[in-house]
């Protein structure tokens, strides 16, 4: 089994076996405490980064017939719902059918906005 490198209690390198982490895994092995740190801060701040970039997300569409427009955040959560004088045109079946088409068109927009973050997250992350 390759050895990798841990800790001891008094802050210095010692030899430990690792599960998972081979000769040829970049990222398994570091040479000092002070690289480790870095690392794992580095890691730390780009999640924190992510979640900022998950809570900005935004998904908004406007129906075709200019009608209905529709905002969501990256939940899918309806943050605004504006509607234009062709409102008036639509029957309520049209109303509503269009209202909801709507909504779910800009919830397509926010989780397909969502997913290409999490893919280049995760792409970073593997390397």
């Amino acid at each position: 089994m390759w050895l990798g490198w841990s800790m001891s209690r008094s802050r210095s390198m010692r030899p430990s076996r690792r599960v998972g982490c081979g000769p040829y895994k970049e990222g398994c092995v570091v040479g000092s405490w002070d690289e480790l740190e870095a690392r794992v801060r580095q890691r730390m701040y780009r999640f924190q980064e992510l979640g900022d970039e998950l809570g900005a997300v935004r998904g908004r569409e406007t129906s075709a017939d200019g009608a209905v427009t529709v905002e969501v955040d990256g939940n899918g959560a309806l943050l605004d719902l504006d509607f234009s004088s062709e409102i008036s045109r639509l029957s309520p079946d049209e109303f509503e059918r269009t209202v909801v088409d709507t909504a779910n068109a800009a919830a397509r927009n926010a989780f397909a906005k969502r997913a290409a973050l999490v893919t280049r997250f995760n792409e970073e992350i593997a390397g």
